[in-house]
């Protein structure tokens, strides 16, 4: 319109404008119908939603009872299944699904879960995946999830293995490219496909797909859509449409005319230049770049609605369509639809206005109906003066046709009317003059009064409704009676009962219940109960019977009444009525009444009135879906109508402002009311009753005499009128047959005062807690005085003044009066621990602030307390002496208050009954309340009330604390044993007890409490304890003085029969003749002690015990003979039949030992060497510990000494103590023995153990075993006992002894051998006694050379100076004392080198003692230290080394060495290493030992013997081995004896020796020739002289050869020459050199007929020595 306008305006183009304007409108229309269709859609698909989520709630509700959103969650909507994502997203719409997509895929690709971009690389290399190498990540996931490998090393080295076999026979592969050079020849392949044809015009090349593709049209549309507006039917109208061709090439051009026959195209006109074109020539049809071609677009209308098609521009890209549109400003209703007319009851007549306006066009309209309904339906037209009327079956509209201009509505009037029930529906259309009809539909609901019973009181169910049975009544499902008859109600009193009745229809309902009286006819059929059901005569003439005379039971003599009596049920609601009966006198009176339920303003056509199978069938008009269907009421179906009246009921149009008049006229209608159902009401009224509670008032557990004791008695009143009642006094006249025996029953204005206006303090426990709540005033102290108890740091007080606080709180509290004493626990919720930290709390409160403490009660409190309740004890007690005072003879005293009164209806009355007895007594005996009818009369209303009273009345009873039996457990003999027994009273009233021994005689002596207590009431004992309390007493307890026979004072005797002394108090018995008798006091005035008899003495023996207190007796046990003892003590209380007995054990005895052996042998012993420790037992054969002490006599001339640990000590009860006993024997015998007592503690005889032993000396044997051979095995016991022999019977060891060994025994025999040689024989010692003793062995001629004895010599001489200056350092330490001890004190008296850091190891300072080679201390001169001790104590130092700190070396080697061992790159290591074969080791061997031999033949004699070793210790049981080692150099028999000393064998010790013989024959050559020696060949026998060639000028030829001598000797050479021929002579007689021994006495010279003379050979001699001992220099 603007644009028109502006065309208007501008003079031009008017109708151009036109045209443009008009196409924008009809654009705009189609995207706003666009919109709406599409809104429409998505609303139509949420309806659809809805729909279905409320289909799957209902589901589930009535499937499994759930409820969506309470029950289980809210699932997902269905409106995600219902719409289509491409739609949506066609439309422009977002989806919220899709919305995150792109930013859900960007945080994928950031966290490394999704990639980026494709890996060109693994596509490339499709042969190489990398998926499967492993990475850190999936370690730990494996070892995470503990996978483990499907292979094993070995299969998998097997496999790969094989895949390596199978790669290298697979042929050889040419090296491939990289990932970039294979991208690279991917790129140049890619492009290399995608070719181009530069011969060929792109206008040939276009694609005719183009245009699917989205690529542009080449060709620029003018306009871009046609558009033609404000056409009529029968003219014709066109638009021109320019088509430029806007690419760089010519493009050809076809235009497809529309499919509407209402559009049409002109002929295509191009642009071209006239002048240039030759004539006649029409222009090309390609349209050059930049030129345009034309066409016109014809549109012929014949109809005035719009239209739209398209025209296809064919190019060479593809079709392209151009929209062609022919819109109008076509009228546009809008209203609402459907109408709904609401909801009437059936009968009625309802009216509503609908209001349509026109937001098109102009137009005209009509109101026709549907063909379905026309077809079926009678619908016409009533045409009036003013307007036209559409009339239907139940609906009528007016006006209808109307004419509306824009923005102009109309409003239609629609009336309803059905005397139908049910939804009524009428669709109509609204036609408009180009054709279009708009739908609408009327709707509307024609109900029934639908009123339904939802609960009955005497149902446990709700109400619902049911189908009928054949030929079943529907009043036989309708409850219609409340009955009050069982069990009644009690006259005055009212009950209800409540009824729901909820209405089902969609329109509120008005009801009224009114109450009639049953015809006399009912009334019987209900008595003989011959009325089972409502009928249809009931509910028809309801109405018609007798009122009552108001309208509520107040104002008229109906006992019913209802509330509310009227209501208004909304639509789908429920209302409750409750009916109460009230009952009246007379009793036993039953009222029956009737009320019926009214329904008002119903149609009086009764057409909304529906019987029960009907109503049933009207769920389809309900409305609410949550609405519980009752039991629906019929009775308006039945009954007849009343109380008709015209009501005036008003359009719906009343109350707008724009309605006309004649629309608001009032309509008249006639309404009615029905009795819908009838109630029956019947009730019974009974008497009131009284009842009581509890009806015996037993008093649990003991009661305690002389104290009150306090029960509660409730009388109820159950009944509905107000009852007396009046306790029965003993004052009062009782009737016949009804009196008191037991107790004296009394008023409280009887006993002489109230039991309220007594208040007694509390009686609680000691040390209980109370709190103490004051108020600050201004002017007034605390009035209390403190102190701090440092024991238990507490604050105590200690006493209250007068005129403060603290005593207006006790004159006020006497309950929790504040005593002296009690401790202060809190101030104001904070402690205390001053006084004057409780003053400065007071004075910092504000006036009237609170001060409250918290105080415990202490026992002296307690029992101030106690003492004060009882002085104010209230009840009188019985009299006990005088009949004449009333109350005499009863068991104790009943007073009742209150003892008289009125209860009301339902109300309680409280009875307090305070009992208090004067002793011990069972009582059993009732109490009696009357039940008046008034206050005054003396009628009884009802019989009286009969209470039982039981009570067990008890005198404290004594308890014995924390035991139930004494266990003196075992005891001696004869004496006196005390334990203390903790007495408790544990009741609030003070007692009098006393312990006793029980027995038979107690019962019959002592039955008097007069004669065993000093108390003759339980006043006494009171009395006795306030004086007590007044007297400020602070012990729990008083001793009540007897006259009690006190313990005489006697000496202790012997006891003959035990031995054992008497001291248990009794006198010592005599003797008259055989009959023992007891001493009697010698003096009269003697004051006689306690009978022997008496077996228990108490201290002591009679308490007063104070309430809540426990004291201690301490019970002497008197013992006498040996056994069980076995008793009873009992504990008896002042007037109490009740005794606590407690069992006495216990065992006497005498402490009683035995030995487990009376003899202690040992058959083999050694002099002077302990015995094995032998292990005894003690054993006490008592139940009590016995103290014991051994004597041990020591006598030299026994031969034996014993040894015993422990020699005293305690044996416990029932056990042993384990005795070790050891001996010593001193000289040998064959039998040593000696006695050793025991003696025990209070027991004259000892016990006797004797010991005895057969003692040995030292025996040592020695046997001779070949080298290599292990030595023999014996038994190592004395020679006497032993029998060891070989196989062949002889003995494996001989005996050592004195002077040469016995032919018998065996010899040292090394047999024969061959010069520089040796040979070895092991000698064994063993010794068969336990004696450990020092050897010595030595060869007696021919020893073995010893390089270092002379240096063993000087080591002794060091050794002995050592000594020798040691103990003089130590004399003249300890001469002064204040002298320091000096380092020589620690010396060893060793030459051998010791360790620096161990130092000596001494055990103590200056006590001369040395540490052995075995760790053992010993001291100079024991006998224990042996010489092998010192000979190896470098060797045993030299062992320890390694397990002892080492010596600290010098700083300077440590420098220079660096802290460790150099280590060179390159030694002569490899100079030293021996390589040798098993001939050179052997050689090597030989030559050792021959070195040895030369080493031991140093003395020149031609034989040697080395012993290893050549002393030592023989051990107990041990054996020493002897290596003998003999050498020679010369031949010839050697004989020669070992001489063994042993020093402690016998003969030994006087100088004696024990000597064995030694041979050996030794042969062969002493003289040699040494090897490599020039022309000397050893390989030949005999070795060979090479003398050479002799040539015979030379006449001389000299060979020098050596020839060695072995021997210590020196040995003469004589050489004599043979020939070969001699040499092979074989004749036994042959002689080549003669050989002897030179420079013996009385023997020739066997050279001396040899040419060279005695003085030559001396020379050469010396000579040839002389040169020997420059070579051995050398």
């Amino acid at each position: 319109e603007e644009a028109a306008e502006a065309a208007a305006a501008a003079g031009g183009g008017e109708e151009e404008g036109v045209d443009e304007v008009a196409a924008i409108h009809a654009e705009i229309q189609a995207e706003q119908d666009r919109i709406h269709g599409f809104m429409e859609h998505l609303d139509e698909q949420h309806r659809e939603a809805a729909r279905q989520d409320r289909q799957h709630a209902e589901f589930m509700q009535e499937r499994w009872g759930l409820e969506v959103g309470e029950h289980i969650p809210i699932p997902d909507s269905n409106l995600k299944n219902l719409l289509d994502p491409g739609h949506l997203n066609n439309e422009g719409l977002v989806l919220p699904r899709g919305m995150m997509e792109d930013v859900e895929r960007w945080i994928e690709i950031k966290k490394g879960t999704m990639p980026q971009h494709d890996n060109l690389l693994a596509v490339s290399k499709p042969e190489e995946p990398n998926h499967f190498r492993e990475t850190a990540s999936l370690k730990i996931r494996a070892q995470t999830r503990n996978i483990q490998t499907l292979l094993t090393d070995n299969q998998r080295t097997a496999l790969g293995n094989k895949l390596e076999e199978a790669r290298k026979k697979r042929p050889p592969i040419r090296p491939g490219l990289n990932g970039d050079q294979r991208e690279q020849n991917r790129k140049i392949v890619q492009g290399m496909q995608n070719k181009i044809n530069f011969l060929k015009n792109p206008r040939f090349t276009a694609d005719r797909d183009s245009a699917k593709q989205g690529k542009a049209c080449p060709f620029w549309f003018t306009p871009d859509r046609i558009i033609f507006r404000d056409y009529q039917v029968g003219g014709v109208y066109e638009v021109a449409v320019e088509f430029r061709n806007v690419t760089q090439v010519g493009r050809r051009l076809r235009v497809l005319p529309c499919s509407s026959p209402s559009f049409s195209l002109g002929p295509m006109q191009y642009e071209c230049d006239a002048s240039r074109a030759p004539p006649g020539v029409e222009p090309s049809s390609v349209i050059a770049p930049g030129m345009s071609a034309h066409v016109k677009v014809r549109f012929a209308p014949n109809q005035l609605n719009d239209e739209t098609d398209e025209i296809t521009i064919a190019t060479e890209f593809g079709d392209y369509k151009l929209p062609v549109m022919a819109t109008r400003y076509q009228p546009e209703l809008q209203f609402q639809d459907p109408v709904d007319c609401g909801c009437i009851l059936a009968g009625n007549v309802t009216s509503r206005t609908v209001r349509l306006t026109n937001r098109g066009g102009e137009g005209s309209f009509r109101l026709v109906p549907q063909e379905q309904v026309a077809e079926g339906a009678s619908c016409y037209y009533e045409t009036t003066e003013h307007e036209t009327k559409f009339v239907s079956q139940r609906f009528s509209i007016k006006p209808a046709s109307f004419y509306l201009d824009t923005n102009q509505f109309i409003d239609l009037t629609v009336n309803f009317s059905s005397a139908d029930v049910g939804r009524h529906r009428f669709p109509l259309h609204i036609e408009c003059d180009n054709g279009q009809k708009s739908g609408l539909t009327l709707i509307a609901i024609a109900d029934a009064l639908r009123l339904e019973l939802l609960s009955w009181p005497t149902l446990p169910r709700p109400l619902r409704p049911r189908a009928l049975g054949v030929q079943q009544s529907p009043w036989t499902l309708m409850p219609w009676q409340l009955n009050w008859l069982s069990p009644g109600v009690q006259v005055g009193c009212s009950t209800s009962q409540s009824i729901a009745i909820s209405n089902g229809g969609n329109l509120p309902a008005k009801v009224e219940w009114r109450f009639v009286k049953p015809p006399p006819k009912l009334l019987t059929q209900l008595a003989v109960g011959n009325q089972q059901r409502l009928t249809d005569d009931i509910m028809s003439s309801v109405h018609k019977w007798q009122s009552y005379r108001g309208k509520n039971a107040e104002e008229l003599d109906c006992p019913y009444s209802v509330f509310p009596q009227c209501a208004t049920i909304p639509p789908f609601c429920s209302a409750h009525f409750t009916f109460e009966f009230h009952a009246h006198a007379p009793v036993a009176h039953r009222a029956t009444s009737f009320a019926y339920l009214v329904a008002h303003d119903v149609p009086a056509s009764g057409s909304c009135f529906l019987h029960y199978s009907k109503l049933l069938q009207l769920e389809e008009l309900d409305q609410a879906k949550d609405y519980t269907r009752g039991l629906p009421l019929f009775g308006g179906a039945v009954s007849e109508l009343f109380d008709k009246k015209l009501a005036l009921t008003a359009n719906a149009s009343e109350g707008r402002e724009d309605a006309r008049e004649d629309e608001v006229e009032p309509k008249r209608s006639e309404t009615a009311s029905c009795a819908v159902t009838a109630i029956c009401l019947q009730g019974l009224s009974v008497a009131s009753s009284v009842g009581c509670m509890p009806r015996m008032l037993a008093f649990a557990g003991s009661v305690l005499p002389f104290i009150s004791h306090t029960r509660e008695i409730v009388l109820r009143n159950t009944g509905v009128q107000p009852a007396w009642f009046r306790v029965r006094l003993t004052s009062r006249a009782p009737p016949e047959g009804l009196t008191y025996e037991q107790l004296w029953v009394v008023a409280p204005h009887e006993a002489g005062r109230q039991a309220s206006d007594i208040e007694l303090p509390a009686l609680e426990a000691p040390g209980s807690e109370y709190v103490v709540a004051l108020e600050r005033v201004d002017g007034v102290g605390l009035g209390i005085s403190t102190t701090y108890a440092d024991h238990d740091n507490q604050l105590l007080v200690e006493g209250i003044s007068s005129g403060g606080l603290f005593a207006a709180w006790n004159s006020k509290n006497p309950a929790w009066q504040v005593q002296r004493g009690d401790q202060i626990l809190e101030v104001n919720g904070v402690r205390v621990m001053e006084s004057a930290g409780l003053t400065e709390a007071y004075k910092a409160l504000a006036v009237n602030d609170r001060f409250s403490l918290r105080l415990r009660r202490s026992e002296k409190g307690y029992l101030h307390v106690a003492s004060e309740r009882l002085r104010r004890e209230w009840v009188p007690l019985p009299p006990l002496d005088d009949s004449s005072l009333p109350g005499f003879g009863a068991v104790a005293t009943a007073a009742v208050e209150p003892d008289e009164g009125k209860i009301g209806p339902g109300e309680t009355v409280k009875l307090r009954l305070t009992l208090r007895a004067p002793r011990e007594a069972d009582l059993n005996a009732h109490l009696f309340v009357d039940l008046p009818v008034g206050p005054e009369s003396k009628e009884s209303a009802a019989p009286p009330i009969k209470i039982g009273v039981a009570a067990a009345i008890r005198s404290p009873r004594v308890e014995l604390k924390q035991a139930s039996f004494l266990d003196y457990g075992v005891v001696r003999a004869h004496a006196q044993h005390t334990l203390r027994v903790r007495i408790d009273n544990p009741s609030d009233l003070p007692m009098v007890t006393r312990l006793r021994q029980h027995s038979s005689d107690d019962e019959t002596e002592e039955s008097d409490d007069s004669r065993v207590f000093p108390m003759d009431s339980h006043r006494d004992v009171v009395e006795a304890f306030v004086r007590g309390m007044q007297s400020s007493s602070k012990a729990g307890f008083q001793a009540v003085q007897q006259q009690d026979m006190s313990e005489a004072i006697v000496e202790p005797w012997v006891h003959s029969r035990s031995g054992c002394l008497d001291q248990s108090g009794r006198s010592k018995f005599k003797f008259d003749g055989r009959r023992k008798v007891q001493n009697k006091p010698d003096d009269e005035g003697q004051e006689e002690g306690l009978d022997d008899s008496v077996n228990f003495v108490f201290r002591p023996s009679c308490l007063l015990l104070w309430p809540r207190q426990s004291a201690e007796v301490d019970v002497t046990l008197r013992t006498s003979e040996i056994g069980k003892f076995r008793a009873l003590l009992e504990a008896i209380a002042f007037d109490s039949s009740h005794t606590q007995c407690m069992e006495v054990f216990a065992e006497v005895q005498l402490p009683r030992l035995r030995l487990s052996t009376q003899h202690v042998h040992f058959p083999v012993t050694y002099i002077k060497t302990p015995t094995q420790p032998v292990e005894l037992e003690l054993r006490n054969d008592s139940d009590m510990p016995a103290t014991f002490v051994w004597d041990v006599p020591l006598k030299l001339e026994s031969g034996i000494e014993v040894l015993i640990d422990p020699q005293d000590g305690t044996v416990p009860p029932r056990g042993s103590v384990e005795i070790t006993l050891a001996a010593v024997p001193t000289k040998v015998a064959q039998l040593a023995e000696t006695n050793c007592k025991v003696f025990v503690n209070d027991v004259l005889q000892p016990l006797v153990l004797k010991a005895s032993a057969k003692v040995y000396g030292l025996e040592v044997d020695y046997a001779v075993v070949p080298s290599g051979i292990l030595p023999p095995e014996i038994r190592h016991e004395p020679r006497s006992l032993a029998s060891d022999k070989t196989s062949e019977g002889a003995p494996v060891s001989f005996p050592v002894a004195t002077g040469r060994a016995p032919k018998q025994g065996p010899t040292i025999d090394f047999g024969e051998m061959e010069l520089q040689k040796s040979k070895s024989i092991q000698l064994v010692l063993y010794n068969r006694s336990g004696i450990s003793t020092p050897w010595a062995v030595r060869v007696n001629k021919y020893p073995a050379y010893d390089p270092l004895l002379k240096g063993r010599k000087i080591g002794g001489m060091l050794d002995a100076a050592t000594r020798m200056y040691a103990l003089c350092t130590k004399e003249d330490a300890t001469k002064g004392a204040s002298q320091a001890p000096v380092d020589t004190e620690r010396m060893t008296f060793l030459s051998e080198p010791q360790p620096a850091a161990q130092g000596r190891n001494l055990s103590k300072e200056g006590d001369g003692s040395k540490t052995t080679a075995n760790g053992s201390t010993a001291k100079p001169g024991d006998a224990t230290r042996t010489p092998s001790t010192t000979m190896n104590t470098r060797s045993s130092f030299h062992r320890s080394s390694k397990f002892e700190p080492k010596g600290r070396r010098s700083c300077s080697s440590i420098k220079r060495t660096g802290g460790k061992r150099k280590k060179f790159l390159l030694d002569d290591k490899h100079e030293k290493q021996a390589f040798r074969s098993n001939v050179g080791a052997e050689f090597a061997q030989l030559k050792e030992i021959k070195a040895q031999g030369s080493v031991a033949l140093q003395y020149g004699r031609g034989w040697a013997v080395r012993l290893e070793p050549g002393n030592d210790w023989l051990q107990p049981f041990g054996k020493s081995v002897i290596t003998l080692t003999c050498f020679s150099d010369l031949p010839g028999l050697m004989e020669d004896e070992v001489v063994l000393t042993v020093r402690d064998l016998e003969g030994h010790t006087d100088g004696q020796d024990f000597r064995i013989p030694i041979r050996l024959f030794s042969k062969g050559n002493p003289l040699f020739l040494p090897d490599q020696q020039v022309g000397l060949t050893k390989e030949l026998d005999p070795p060979r002289l090479l003398c050479g060639t002799i040539v015979p000028a030379e006449k001389v030829v000299q060979r020098t050869f050596k020839v060695s001598n072995n021997s210590a000797a020196k040995m003469q050479i004589v050489w004599s020459v043979y020939g070969k021929a001699q040499l092979n002579h074989r004749s036994e007689d042959r002689k080549y050199v003669n050989l002897a021994l030179c420079g013996k006495s009385g023997n020739l010279d066997p050279f001396a007929s040899q040419s060279h003379s005695h003085q030559q050979d001396r020379e050469a001699g010396e000579e040839a020595e002389e040169k020997d001992d420059e070579e051995d220099e050398e």
